[in-house]
This record gives C-alpha cells, sequence and structure tokens, in this order.
C-alpha cells in the first residue's frame, strides 16, 4: 500500500546496466527534485552527475524490500537509450511499475510498443521526459485516475500474450 502521506514519489529502478541511459532523465529528474511535496528515488545504479537531492537506495536482492520500495511511487520511469541489445529487453520495467500502482514513463522503443496506445506515457527525447515529468508532478487527482487506467491495462494481459507469443516463437525459431 501506498503512504498516505502527502509526499508525491517519481522514481526509477535501474541496474548498472543503464548506465547511460541516465542522461535522458537527468534532467527531468532533477527538476522533479526541487519541486515541493515531491521525493525522487533511485533504486539501484547511482549515476554519476545526479548532483541533486534523491532518496538512493543500493540494489538488495530481496524481494521483499524492492516490492515494498517499488510501492512508494506514484511515478516510475523506464529510459532506455535504442541500441542493437535494448530492443531485445521486454516490457517488465512498466509490468513492475503497474502491478504496483505507479503511472509509467517509458522510452518510446519496440519492447515497449503494446503500451504507446495505453496509459503510459511515452518519450524519446530527454526533454519529452521533462515535459512528461512535469505533467506528472501536477495534480494528484489526474495521477491516480491514470493510475486505474494502467492497473485496467495491465489487468487485460494484452503484455503478457504479446510475450508469450514471442517466447514461443523464439523457441520455435531458435
Amino acid at each position: 500500500k501506498k503512504p498516505d502521506d502527502g509526499v508525491f514519489r517519481i522514481g526509477w529502478f535501474a541496474s548498472r546496466s543503464h548506465d547511460r541511459d541516465s542522461d535522458l532523465v537527468r534532467k527531468a529528474m532533477s527538476w522533479a527534485s526541487r519541486q515541493p511535496g515531491v521525493e525522487v528515488w533511485n533504486i539501484g545504479l547511482d549515476p554519476a552527475g545526479w548532483k541533486f537531492d534523491r532518496i538512493q537506495v543500493g540494489w538488495s536482492e530481496d524481494f521483499t524490500a524492492y516490492r515494498k520500495w517499488l510501492m512508494q511511487l506514484d511515478v516510475g520511469i523506464a529510459p532506455v537509450l535504442a541500441t542493437s541489445s535494448s530492443v531485445c529487453r521486454s516490457d517488465l520495467k512498466i509490468l513492475e511499475y503497474a502491478m504496483a500502482g505507479a503511472m509509467t514513463i517509458a522510452q518510446r522503443l519496440a519492447p515497449y510498443e503494446e503500451w504507446f496506445d495505453g496509459p503510459a506515457l511515452v518519450a524519446s527525447t530527454a526533454k519529452e521526459y521533462v515535459d512528461h515529468v512535469r505533467a506528472t508532478c501536477g495534480t494528484d487527482d489526474d495521477i491516480r485516475a491514470k493510475n486505474r487506467l494502467n492497473s485496467v491495462w495491465f489487468g487485460s494481459g494484452a503484455t503478457l500474450k504479446r510475450q508469450a507469443l514471442g517466447l514461443a516463437e523464439l523457441v520455435m525459431n531458435g
């Protein structure tokens, strides 16, 4: 359950493999950190050059702690630079955020395309991340309504079906 303390939390859960992706969202997260009543959370990766106030939590393999941290968020971000390996990623990060009831701002990238017409906000540039973060740090009621859509979208199984079909194709075609 999300805390009922009036604090709006935006965060990024990322491993070291996302170090290069951090520049996509640095300005957006820096802006958010200066807003009253907003906390910026960073779980895992501690990006170089992020010289602004945030809650930095080191990586943990404790699934209970991971879920607890995830449940704190109102908005989760999922930046990924387009590389030969990133197009092979899954939309797991969006699924995690959706299950936790957090709206997602995701990279416009093939693994997330099932979400483009759904409730996730989609960004391609650092400026678009700034624009979306500014919009999401607006009224709490708007965010809660979008989060409810996120839950409905997740519950529809649309992304799970696509992943299952993709896995079956990979197995069949090796």
